[in-house]
């Protein structure tokens, strides 16, 4: 009988603390799910000389676009997505394709018409690492 009493007191103390000890190590390597859908706020920087009607976000994971609305999209999304700013099928004379951006709660997605997106990305990238300081 007292065997019992003890494994059930272990047990009740156990249990928990492994628990507790999970939730804190997640907390302190910030342990985060993929698919846990987050609520992201997506902004548009329009520095091309097009409507921003033209542009929509679109997701890499579904295919789905997202129409901006006076150059913002409100959007429930699992945290491993990737938007890209894409241009509209409505607008089948224009090409556009942004760099691929894994979501956060705020985001930016730019238009920048002046340079190609794949071409400023490589640029930056050289000059990171190229940089002397």
């Amino acid at each position: 009988m007292r065997e019992n009493i003890i494994a059930m007191v272990v047990v009740a103390v156990i249990i928990p603390a492994v628990y507790l000890g999970w939730l804190g190590l997640q907390t302190v390597f910030k342990v985060v799910d993929p698919n846990e859908v987050i609520s992201v706020s997506v902004k548009l920087e329009n520095r091309c000389e097009l409507s921003d009607d033209v542009f929509v976000a679109e997701s890499l994971t579904s295919g789905r676009t997202y129409r901006f609305n006076n150059g913002n999209i409100k959007l429930k999304l699992p945290r491993k997505t990737k938007l890209m700013l894409t241009i509209n099928k409505s607008y089948p004379g224009f090409e556009y394709t942004g760099i691929p951006q894994n979501v956060e709660s705020d985001m930016t997605l730019i238009a920048d018409c002046s340079v190609s997106p794949r071409l400023q990305s490589t640029m930056g990238a050289m000059k990171e690492q190229f940089n002397s300081n």
